[in-house]
Order: C-alpha cells, then structure tokens, then sequence
C-alpha cells in the first residue's frame, strides 16, 4: 500500500518551486505590451473588455482581478506578471502531481517544465497560455485525487469539481477540449467503480457543474451589451456571440482569419506531425525525450490509468493538435504554434520527473539530473528589455496630427497596439481610428461587414472609406503595407499613408521622422523583432524615395537589410530614382546589385537606356533582348529596343518592336504612330 507523501512534500516543496519561480519569471517579465495577443489582451484586462475569438471571458476576469489588485506600473506589466504567477502556479501544480513519486521527481519535472524555451516565452508576456497551463495541472490534480480515493462513489464531489474546472477552463481557451479524450478515458474506469444506481446521478450532477463553468461566457454576452473599449465583432447579438464563440471567421481549426483552406493529404499528415517532432525535440532536447519516455513507462506501471490519460493528453495537444491545424514547418507558422507547445510539454515533463522517481532511490539520480540540467539548460526568455512594439506603436501616434482620423489594415502589432494605449494607457484621445477588419474596433462597414470576404469586402471598403475621407475634417490616415488595396490619393507620410485631399496644402521636402521616432531592441532581434525593425526601415526609406530623397532612402534601405538578413531585392527601387534623377553611375550600380537578388525584365531594360546613353549601342540592344526573354510581355523593353533600331536606321527591328508594343498595348501613346512611320521608312528606304 502506499504511504502519503510527508507534508514537505506536499505543500512546502510546491510552495517554494512556486515562489522561486515567480520571482524569476518576475525580475525577466516585459515592462510593456509585448507582441502578438499580448497588448490586445492587456488592453482587455484593463477594460474589462472582449477580446479576440472566443473571448477569453477568464482570462479577462481573472487578469483583471490580478491588475487590480496591484497598482503597481502601467497594465501592460501587471498582465504580463499575471502569466508569470499563472506559469508558477503551473510549475507547482506539476511538482503536487509527482510529489508521492518523491521529492526528486517533483522537482526534476518541475525543472524539465521550467527550462523550456517556449514555456518561459509564455511566463513573460501577457498570453492565455499559462492560465491554461495553471488549469490543466488542477485538472490533472483533482483526477489524481479522484482516482485514488476509495469508495468511489463517496468521492463524487471530486469529479464535481474536475466539471467545475473543465468547464472555467472553456472560458480560457479552446484549447482544453484536447484534454478531454484522456480525461474521459480515466473517468470512464473510474465510473465503473461507481454503484451502478448512482451513475446517472453522479454523470447529470457533474454536467450541471460543467455547464455552471462554462456560463462564464455570459459574462461576454451581458458586457457587450454597455458596450465595453474593446468589444470584438460586437457579439451584442446571439447571432454574432454564437460566430465569436466558435471562431466563425476563423473555422474550426484555422489560426488567422481569411486563411486559406488546406487539403487533407498524406503529405500534409507528414509535413504537420514531422513539425511539431522538430519543435518539441529543440524544446526538450533529445535526451529530454528519451528520458520522458523511459519516464512514461515508468508512470504506466505505477499507475496504469492515470499513465494513460496523461499519454491522450499529450497525444491530442501536441501531434493531434499540429495535424488538426494542418501546419507545415516555416518561420511564421513556428512563431505562431511555439506557444501552443507548452500545451504537449506539460505531460512530457511529468514523464521526465516520473522517470527520476523511479531512479529516486539511489544517489545516481541527483547526479543524473544535475548533469541534464546543466547541459540542456537554455538561456531564460528575458524580456526586460523588449520595448520595441511599444515604441513601434508610439512612434505611430507621433506621426498623427490632432483630430486625425487612422484607418489601421496592417496585422496585430498595429491594432493591438492602438487599443492598448489608447483604452488601458488613454494616451491621443484626440484621435479616432478603425480596424479595417472589423475586429478591434466596431464596424465601420456596417453589421454584416463581418460575413463578407474577397471582392465584396473590398467594394464596401471602398465605398465607405472614400466617403469618410471627403467628410472627415482633420487629417485621414491608413497604417497598411498594401498600398493599392483601396484606391485613394495617398501619401507615405513616416510609417503611415497620408490621403491627399483636394485643396490641401502642398507636401513638405520630408519631415525627418528618424529624428523623434524613438526605437529601443537588443540583438539576437527574435523573428518577430525583426519584422517590426525591417518594417521602420522599410517604411521610412519609402517615404524619402517618394520625396526624391534618395541617400536618405539607401540609408534606410541598408538598415532594412541589416535588420532582416534579406537580399538586396530592394535596390531596384533605389537604382529607379537615381535613374529618374539622371545620376547614371548609381542607377547602373543599382540596377546591377537588384539583378544579383533576382533576374528582372525592368532593371535589363533600364541598363539598356543607360548603355545606350554611353553610346553602346550593342549592348543596350543585349539588355533589351535579356528583358523580354525574362518577361515575353513587358511592352517598354520592346518600345526601348525599337526606337534604339530606329536611331540606327534599322527599319525591319524598329518595325518588329513596335508592332510586339502595339500587341501588348494598343493604348500606348506613341507606339501605333511611330509603328506606321517605321513601315513607311522600310517600304520607301
């Protein structure tokens, strides 16, 4: 029979893995909003507001009580301390689990959990993902506790409370559904001990208490009602409260909304589960692995049952979860399903402490552990530091006059951003802006805004933003990379597109925005980092190549390069402007350094024009001919190369180009009237 653990064990070695921990996650804890989900669900906890599909109606609540409890800095940092106790909890929680397989086991799974990159990632930043972990520990605790108590159905109250649970943790993230399998299959040997008369009772009990936690979600229903700051897609109305809380613009498994759908396919089988084995292996390293499965055998015969709902636990999580999602390897999707990995590496870590439980009876296994530790230990995930999509999103708000009007259509660091400062920090209250995706902020498009997609969404945006920019009196601004999507007067103006309204005044030479913009990173530039840092780069250097500013652009440009490691694909830009402003010598050097990124039919046809203004008549005609080799139907190589013939007299080639320009552009100005005058030239030599 087994002996409790000794009291140490069960309340003391927890308390202080948790008070240990929590002071480390602390001390590295961002100061501000940290990327991706975090200022969105900042900003939420700060206003008590409702956050992206499905809500996150706990998260909220709980991040809110936590905020307020302590005064203490702006609430970016108090949500951010919140995932670091929510991570703590769910390291003691796990040393609780292992805790009658001896103090060694507790503590190495602890440890194993601790030292995980993608879990420590979590512990910094404001995320639901702790929370989650926090709540998957308690449910696993409460089924320990239920499948050992004697008799069964005296321990009712116990599998009342795993419903309880259950159901809050809905309330978090969907994400706990994959625990289900697991959970159902020890709950399911666990009933068969139960008198057969008290089943029924027992099962309707635990339902009603599952559905009480889940009710949590009420709370987004009635708080849409007021409505809150922060209210996504206004789920005021059953209809849409019922598409935000299954994720309707998103689908079932989907991670982005608009995603495009992926074929089930061996190859997408292959590619998903062949991802998440490359993720978890650089997480826990391979002898991590290898004694977390020597450890799952290890739990399986000590407890069978338990043993295996952990094992479907981490089946559905990780491999299950990845393939569900149907992911394949690459720097954005790693960014995104790196924090769904602690999900699969909870139970993975409670393996590798089951394994040093079993070696706990000989001093080896301290040796052991130390040695692992000491060797596969990671830097920690230190955010102290991380300012950079605060800065970003400031540097924003110092480029918008007073009473502006700021469309945002870009990705989450510049939504999430705005409505973190601007609810939870009311910084530029002068200021009225709108989510172009309907998401952030409310409909600017109208109620059914939310059901269209491709081409109708497009024509309503048109439609709508054309007339908010003839009518809004300040200025009217979008912060978006796609230049083209709605066809407007606009301007680069810093980061931002600036409309151009009739009658305005004329554009300065540039303001040197580099000069109060404020930016603060530390190298290694994470892949996130360096998306943020590329695109001020990028986006100032556009903004001085539309002023003919070009030496600023280049400066900016080569900055750009250096933040994101890309191939110079950007030169072709810089060598158009030197070339329109006649300085031939850097065009050509230009010109000559983008066709080292990738071939390109305008930059031979514009090394073309300057061999031919050196006089080079061969080989201009040399660019000419590679530019539409590479490109069949790029009409200004064919005119270039025709009326070079032209100046040399030869009518048969001028004839030939002209008429390639006609075929591809019969609107062409010129192209139909010098073709008749070069056949002319030809038949009457």
């Amino acid at each position: 029979m087994k002996s409790d653990p000794p009291p140490r064990l069960k309340f003391i070695l927890p308390l202080g893995i948790f008070l240990a921990s929590f002071l480390w996650f602390c001390h590295h804890a961002a100061p501000a909003m940290a990327p991706l989900d975090s200022a969105e669900l900042s900003a939420a906890g700060a206003t008590l507001g409702i956050a992206h599909s499905p809500g996150y109606p706990l998260y909220v609540l709980a991040g809110n009580l936590f905020g307020s409890a302590i005064p203490l800095g702006n609430w970016a940092l108090r949500m951010n301390l919140f995932s670091a106790l929510c991570a703590s909890a769910a390291l003691a929680l796990l040393a609780c689990l292992l805790a009658d397989a001896g103090p060694l086991a507790a503590i190495a799974g602890a440890a194993a959990l601790f030292f995980s990159p993608a879990f420590q990632k979590q512990a910094v930043v404001a995320e639901v993902f702790t929370l989650q972990l926090a709540l998957m520990g308690a449910l696993f605790l409460i089924l320990k506790a239920l499948l050992s108590a004697s008799p069964p159905e005296m321990n009712a109250r116990r599998a009342y409370l795993l419903a309880l649970v259950f159901g809050l943790a809905c309330g978090n993230q969907h994400t706990i559904v994959l625990l289900l399998p697991g959970l159902a299959a020890a709950l399911a040997v666990w009933l068969k001990r139960v008198p057969s008369g008290s089943r029924a009772r027992v099962l309707g009990v635990a339902a009603a208490f599952g559905v009480l936690g889940v009710l949590v979600y009420a709370f987004v229903f009635l708080r849409a009602q007021a409505p809150p700051l922060l209210n996504w897609e206004e789920p005021d109305t059953w209809e849409r409260f019922w598409g935000l809380l299954t994720r309707a613009r998103y689908g079932t498994a989907a991670l982005a909304q608009g995603a495009g759908a992926v074929s089930w396919s061996a190859r997408t089988f292959q590619r998903a589960a062949g991802f998440y084995a490359s993720l978890i292996a650089e997480d826990a390293g391979w002898t991590g692995l290898c004694l977390a499965a020597a450890g799952a055998w290890a739990a399986w015969r000590r407890d069978r049952v338990f043993a295996a709902a952990t094992f479907l636990a981490w089946l559905f999580s990780g491999p299950f979860f990845f393939i569900l999602a149907k992911t394949s390897p690459g720097p954005n999707a790693r960014m995104v399903m790196e924090r769904f990995l602690p999900l699969s590496a909870f139970f993975m870590a409670y393996w590798f402490g089951a394994f040093f439980g079993a070696a706990g009876r000989y001093k080896s296994g301290w040796v052991l552990l130390a040695a692992v530790l000491f060797w596969r230990h990671p830097a920690p995930a230190d955010a102290r530091s991380d300012y950079l999509d605060y800065d970003y999103t400031r540097n924003i708000l110092r480029t918008l006059p007073r009473g502006s009007f700021l469309l945002l259509d870009r990705a989450d660091e510049a939504e999430f951003g705005m409505a973190y400062l601007q609810y939870a920090e009311n910084r530029r209250p002068d200021l009225r802006w709108a989510d172009c995706n309907a998401g952030v902020t409310p409909s600017l498009y109208g109620k059914d805004y939310y059901r269209l997609w491709g081409k109708p969404r497009l024509e309503r945006r048109q439609e709508v933003e054309s007339a908010l920019a003839a009518s809004h009196p300040g200025g009217v601004y979008y912060a978006s990379l796609e230049e083209n999507l709605v066809k407007l007067n606009r301007r680069r103006d810093g980061y931002l597109l600036r409309v151009e309204k009739v009658g305005a005044a004329a554009d300065a030479p540039g303001f040197p925005w580099e000069e109060i913009y404020s930016l603060r990173w530390k190298f290694p530039l994470p892949y996130r980092g360096a998306i943020q840092l590329s695109s001020h780069c990028e986006l100032l250097a556009k903004h001085y190549l539309e002023r003919k500013r070009i030496e600023k652009a280049e400066g900016h440009f080569r900055g750009l390069a250096a933040a994101s490691r890309a191939p110079d694909y950007w030169w072709g830009w810089i060598a158009g402007q030197y070339f329109t402003a006649g300085r031939m010598q850097e065009a050509e050097a230009g010109f000559k350094k983008a066709l080292g990124y990738a071939e390109n039919a305008a930059a031979y046809s514009n090394l073309g024009v300057i061999h031919e203004r050196r006089g080079d008549a061969e080989g201009a005609e040399r660019m000419y001919r590679k530019a539409f080799s590479i490109d069949p139907g790029y009409a200004q190589a064919y005119y270039n190369l025709a009326t070079s013939c032209w100046r040399r007299r030869d009518w048969k080639c001028s004839v030939w180009g002209f008429e390639k320009v006609a075929g591809l552009n019969p609107t062409h100005p010129d192209a139909a009237r010098f073709l008749a005058a070069a056949r002319a030239r030809l038949s009457n030599p």
